[in-house]
């Protein structure tokens, strides 16, 4: 039997909200995937790309990586560079990937976009194949001419970048992809996406990342998961509705869901996303600094944050400091309305007040 461990996009290097703390936060969840992937004893881990969230990543990034592949041993490593991976001029500037190839951490498509390694593991070979970012067409391209030789093969590959299933080649026993942070797998057609390996863009992303763990002989393939959460807690609080209140009542239906907030682990992430429809009145009353004193007071986070997300409509109030002067009344207007053409509008109307 065959056991892989499939592992993605662990975005080492990347500081939500800026964070130097969330910086560790990360490494740590790319510690702790690898070391939840070792307790299934697997031949091979496989990272399907973005293992660092940006090329050019600091020491302390790179060093984490190699501390924690040295501690693997036995086991090999492979990743498929990600978007995130690849330099942005690959002529001046050698992937981060590749340098730790260099140094015999890991197994990747060196300086290609596609490579097939084949390995012998209990008695059986297995072909891997490995498509790192490219374009759609380039992928594709790659897919239709993948003939494998050996009666056990894997594909992984950054993105499935393709419309619909049926375009992926159906001879091998699973594949795998990146890209995607949240996990998905489809175990009738062989084919898994881990998710993250740790929570990168809390505005798109589900806190639903595992690791997959496919055992594969020659009558069948198996699969095993595990959650992987992330190692700081996040309070993600969605669709707070002040529609039609008043700026008390918003006020205070804010600071109830403050209220009704519990910590389990020291210092959170909290995120509270107010939406609805609300008048110019209740907008400009929302006393966000207070409330955001009142959260960091009550419940200690790291960092704590009110997301905007409402609609205003109706009309607002507008002061001219000088209602007689028309130039100066026009930019007043458009500043407090937030005119998107404010420029345009303003010499259009000198023009016209020069006689032109």
């Amino acid at each position: 039997m065959v056991r892989i461990a499939h592992i993605s996009d662990s975005h080492i290097g990347c500081s939500m909200f800026q964070l130097i703390e969330r910086k560790e936060d990360v490494r740590e969840c790319f510690r702790q995937a690898v070391k939840k992937a070792m307790k299934y004893s697997p031949d091979i881990i496989i990272h399907t790309g973005d293992l660092f969230h940006s090329p050019y990543p600091d020491n302390e990034d790179t060093i984490c990586v190699s501390k924690t592949l040295k501690e693997l041993k036995s086991t090999k490593f492979f990743v498929v560079p990600g978007n995130h991976d690849i330099p942005f001029n690959y002529r001046i500037a050698a992937s981060p990937i590749k340098i730790l190839e260099s140094s015999g951490l890991l197994q990747s498509t060196g300086d290609n976009d596609y490579a097939v390694i084949e390995e012998t593991i209990d008695g059986k070979s297995i072909e891997i194949h490995l498509i790192a970012w490219t374009s759609p067409s380039r992928f594709h391209s790659h897919i239709k001419k993948i003939l494998p030789k050996r009666s056990h093969a894997i594909l992984f590959a950054h993105a499935m970048q393709c419309n619909d299933i049926d375009e992926l080649p159906s001879c091998f026993d699973y594949m795998g992809f990146g890209h995607h942070h949240d996990f998905s797998l489809d175990k009738e057609n062989g084919i898994g996406i881990p998710g993250s390996t740790c929570l990168v863009d809390w505005k798109k992303e589900k806190r639903n990342k595992k690791l997959i763990v496919i055992d594969i002989d020659n009558e069948s393939v198996e699969y095993q998961t595990e959650m992987l959460n992330d190692v700081r807690e996040f309070k993600l609080i969605r669709n707070v509705d002040i529609s039609g209140l008043g700026p008390e009542e918003a006020n205070n239906k804010i600071k109830m869901r403050i209220e009704q907030l519990s910590v389990k682990r020291g210092k959170p992430i909290i995120i509270i996303e107010v939406s609805g429809i609300v008048n110019h009145e209740t907008e400009s009353s929302i006393d966000r600094a207070n409330l955001l004193q009142y959260g960091d007071r009550r419940l200690d986070p790291l960092f704590f944050h009110i997301e905007t997300n409402w609609i205003c409509v109706g009309t607002r109030s507008v002061k001219l400091s000088k209602p007689l002067d028309v130039q100066t009344s026009v930019r007043e207007y458009l500043e407090q309305t937030n005119h998107d053409q404010q420029d345009l509008l303003l010499r259009e109307l000198a023009s016209i007040l020069e006689g032109n």
